[in-house]
């Protein structure tokens, strides 16, 4: 994208965009083909001229109200609060009540905020009776009590059960003077709720106590993340549905809320929705509030960005505005906690340990906030001074040394201190040299490597760049011939297929009764995933795996075992269980739910987040992504009469229109991937061949060594690579010789994606940068109608709307979870509602 200062001038831009006949924003928002330098927030780029949207689009005159308004600066608190004063006496404002009133009207001065406590807490700010200037009397005195907030944050310390518990607590000699021994009456008019709320004994969900809950959560709904809101609401038992608010969809979009008035129109939604009855009874209860699947949002949202020393401060901020509570037991504020964390190394893997201990120390005190901190920094400390043993270094393809970076610091010291660990990183990240350093800070005498076979020439040169040679032993040749060399760093590396073989057993044998496992690592451990919970469904090599594991910890307690995959969960949260089960062989998961529910999801994504690591690298390649449309209106009838829940033919059909347009794509040094395989490769082949270009094949039916296909490239003898699933994980060296990926047919998840392009566009590519390019079948019609199965696989990739995504990134997708087959049978739904809107006529729905 341009930088500031490179879009076109207004009227050039606007003449653009008004020649494409826009409807709405929506229209604009999503259009594909926007020119570079025309921007996607024209609003916010052409401030000064900018005459609102219909201006812009042509179907509306010049407005200047639409203008965005000038932020400005807020006056120091003293003069604030004196000029507030002033006002409060000009227009007659006594209370809270009329003060929240007054402030939406036109009399508010820019400089005076409406919101003061937010503005000048910790800047001068005492509580609302101080800005009132008033100082209530009260039976001790007439001192200025705290705000309701805090004074609420302070009652709930008390653990008291009930107003009379209060009473008796407030006749002692210890209440603080600044609290009032009659909270209901004194905050009356700002903010009460009842005294469940107050007290934080909101035992049942009552009109009352989700109106409180809005009211708290819109304090602080700015600085939490989409996953912060739903542990939040799950927390409090708002995550089920009532017949009562059946038609109301109460929290409808609460979930993806960004603002305060995203908020108050919950509330709205509440005040409105419920019938007369329920209103009136403030404190019936409501059993159940709203199903997750009512929490989806427009198809405008965005996936929320949020600052990661701001993301610090927000569980003390939920705790004193009430919207959750730190009592034991509170899961959302330990998956808070964890997440923080984990941020905090993101950031110091990304942006240097420098810049985040710089920004640490100016961090405001927070009970949370500074343990936060406190943790970090004693984590942070001890990896650092991790020195790197004698004989040891990395060492890139060039020969070049390498340092060494903090998420390959991180896992050598979780190994050396918990003994188990995952690593889910992204492409890229490290994770090769991770675990030879890992090897080396632990000491590792016998050190059993399990590859795919593709990798394990690339693991020999990893392995023999990073030691000195006369202290190293790597076993080449049949396993059962392995003898342990003394003295010696010793490395078994073999295929996975060596645990599904007649001489297995003697394997295992000779590993773990002959000689000493120090450390093994699973590379790409989703080679031994199990999908199914069933144990009569377990792989012979996982049986083995596990057999092996438990012989080798009974032989050594002190066993290490990192597992390291970009994908733990692909198909279902079973595979992502059963693979914690393998690291971490004395734990039991058993209980742990794994349907595919978006709450299941979030809890699997904090056991992985618990028991392994996640790096995603930012690269310095620049990265092209386009999307090529293709018109597919001759393919209607035949995609109008598809079988419901067939994924595959209908890639089959849609690959007809792509094979026509495949030369504009394909050339020399291009990877052609494809998620289907089946009467795919093969049309692909013959396609690309006639084109005059020399095609090799990395799917689940042929596979070419990736060596052998750098080799051929460079000889001249192979130009392209068509690729399945297969070439996505465990693959090296494609970087050198490719440049460009063409997405004939999408994987399903965002990691899946990540980890295709991430064999292009990764360190040490030989290309300044990679181009993917995204084939999509359209069908549209003069009347604005549009159909596409392809827009519809990217949208679910750029939003990370699939079960793996909410796994392993914590992402809450806009809708359900619907499977492959699923979201193909909505397609076809939507396909025959574009043909009666297009006038076409097909087959009736079965």
């Amino acid at each position: 994208m341009p930088a500031a200062g490179v879009w076109l001038p207004f009227e050039e831009a606007r003449t653009i965009v008004v020649s494409q006949a826009f409807k709405n924003s929506k229209d604009f928002n999503t259009w594909k083909g926007r020119p570079a330098n025309v921007p996607s927030n024209p609003r916010i780029s052409y401030e000064k001229d900018w005459g609102g949207w219909p201006y812009f689009l042509g179907t509306g005159p010049f407005s200047e109200d639409s203008r965005p308004k000038v932020r400005v600066a807020f006056l120091p608190f003293e003069e604030a609060r004196a000029l507030a004063q002033q006002l409060m006496v000009q227009f007659g404002i006594t209370c809270a009540a009329e003060w929240n009133a007054w402030v939406k009207t036109a009399d508010k001065p820019a400089a005076l905020p409406a919101d003061p406590y937010n503005a000048y807490k910790d800047k001068g700010w005492r509580g609302w009776p101080d800005w009132f200037n008033k100082t209530p009397a009260r039976a001790s005195g007439h001192e200025v009590v705290r705000s309701f907030t805090e004074a609420r944050a302070f009652a709930r310390t008390l653990n008291l059960k009930e107003s009379r518990d209060w009473y008796e607590w407030g006749r002692t000699a210890g209440r603080p003077t600044d609290i009032p021994f009659s909270p209901d009456t004194r905050y009356r008019d700002e903010g009460w709720m009842g005294w469940a709320d107050f007290l934080g004994n909101q035992t049942r969900l009552t009109h009352n106590g989700i109106v409180a809950f809005l009211r708290s959560l819109g304090e602080c709904v700015e600085t939490l993340t989409e996953l912060d809101l739903y542990l939040i609401l799950m927390h409090n038992g708002m995550l089920t549905r009532d017949s009562r608010l059946l038609g109301t969809k109460l929290l409808r979009g609460l979930l993806h809320a960004r603002t305060v008035e995203d908020v108050r129109e919950a509330e709205k939604a509440l005040l409105t929705g419920l019938r007369a009855d329920d209103v009136a009874d403030r404190t019936q209860e409501i059993v159940h509030a709203v199903t997750p699947w009512e929490l989806a949002p427009s198809d405008e949202r965005r996936l929320r960005s949020l600052d990661t020393f701001e993301a610090l401060k927000t569980v003390d901020r939920a705790i004193e505005h009430g919207v959750t509570d730190d009592r034991d037991g509170n899961i959302a504020i330990e998956f808070m906690l964890t997440a923080r964390l984990d941020m905090l190394w993101q950031e110091a893997m990304n942006s240097g340990e420098s810049t985040v201990l710089e920004r640490l120390s100016q961090l405001p005190d927070g009970k949370y906030a500074q343990l936060i901190r406190q943790r970090f920094e004693q984590e942070y400390k001890s990896v650092l001074s991790l020195r790197i043993p004698d004989g040891y270094r990395i060492i890139n393809a060039k020969d070049e040394p390498v340092a060494l970076n903090i998420m390959q610091r991180l896992t050598a010291h979780r190994l050396l201190h918990r003994k188990r660990l995952g690593n889910w990183s992204g492409v890229g990240a490290g994770k090769t040299n991770a675990a030879t350093f890992s090897a080396a800070i632990i000491d590792a005498r016998l050190t059993l490597i399990l590859a795919a076979n593709s990798t394990l020439t690339g693991w020999k040169k990893t392995i023999r760049r990073a030691f000195d040679a006369k202290s190293l032993y790597i076993h080449e040749g049949h396993p059962l011939k392995f003898r342990f060399r003394r003295g010696r760093r010793n490395f078994l590396v073999v295929n996975y297929e060596a645990f599904q073989r007649e001489w297995t057993d003697d394997l295992i044998t000779l590993l773990c009764q002959r000689s000493v496992l120090d450390f093994v690592v699973f590379d790409e451990v989703q080679y031994v995933r199990q999908r199914h919970a069933a144990e009569s469904r377990m792989s012979e090599r996982r049986r083995q795996v596990n057999q092996m594991i438990r012989s080798a910890a009974a032989q050594n307690p002190n066993l290490r075992i990192l597992a390291m995959s970009a994908t733990p969960v692909v198909n279902n949260l079973t595979e992502a269980v059963k693979l914690l089960e393998l690291v971490r062989p004395d734990d039991d998961f058993s209980q742990v739910p794994v349907g595919a529910t978006i709450p299941n999801a979030v809890g699997v994504h904090f056991l992985l987040k618990r028991h392994g690591i996640r790096f995603v690298p930012r690269y310095d390649l620049q990265l092209e992504q386009h999307l090529e449309e293709i018109d597919g209106c001759e393919l209607f009838e035949e995609l109008n009469h598809l079988r419901p829940r067939d994924v595959l033919q209908m890639e089959q059909t849609l690959l007809k229109a792509k094979l026509r347009h495949l030369g504009n794509w394909v050339r020399r040094g291009t990877l052609v991937y494809t998620h289907f395989v089946t009467q795919i490769d093969q049309q692909l082949t013959e396609t690309i061949e006639g084109m005059g270009l020399r095609v090799q094949q990395f799917t689940g039916k042929e596979r070419v060594a990736v060596e052998e296909f750098v080799k051929d490239f460079r000889a001249g003898t192979a130009d392209v690579l068509i690729g399945s699933s297969p070439v996505g994980t465990g693959v090296d060296g494609l970087q050198f010789v490719l440049d460009r990926i063409v997405f004939v047919s999408l994987p399903w998840s965002h990691a899946e994606y990540e980890q295709i392009i991430g064999r292009l566009w990764r360190q040490g590519s030989a290309f300044g940068k990679t181009e993917i390019i995204i084939p999509q079948v359209t069908l549209t019609d003069g009347l604005g109608n549009r159909w596409s199965w392809d827009e519809q696989r990217l949208r679910c990739l750029e939003y990370k709307e699939t079960l793996a995504d909410a796994a392993l990134d914590g992402v809450i997708p806009r809708g359900g979870l619907p499977s492959p087959e699923e979201m193909q049978r909505r397609a076809l739904h939507a396909l025959h509602k574009w043909g009666e809107q297009s006038g076409r006529r097909g087959p009736q729905e079965s």
